[in-house]
């Protein structure tokens, strides 16, 4: 028979996951001065493929439409550097900072 200990860490690991804090958000240089309020630079990760970055942008925009004011300005497509500067509220940059490909 599986002891009440047992029983209780399973029940544990099921429902914390539904009680977790939300992710944080991958924000650096969070100090700096003179920054543009819900201005974000998002960089995704180096190994992300034109495909994934055209899916990815596509995604972003859509969430964005929803919300006046804000998108996506300009884009860095570089070898070693591949991004986005973005105006965005901070529940839109949350999803962002979520998604694997940033």
């Amino acid at each position: 028979m599986v002891s009440y200990f047992a029983k209780l860490a399973a029940l544990a690991a099921v429902i914390a996951p539904v009680f977790a804090a939300p992710a944080h958000i991958k924000i650096r240089n969070a100090d700096a001065k003179d920054v543009i309020e819900g201005s974000y630079i998002v960089v995704y990760n180096e190994d992300i493929t034109a495909a994934k970055m055209s899916s990815h942008v596509a995604s972003i925009s859509s969430i964005l439409s929803k919300r006046d004011g804000y998108g996506i300005g300009a884009t860095y497509n570089m070898e070693k550097f591949k991004g986005y500067q973005i105006q965005a509220d901070e529940a839109s940059i949350a999803k962002i900072a979520n998604k694997p490909e940033v």
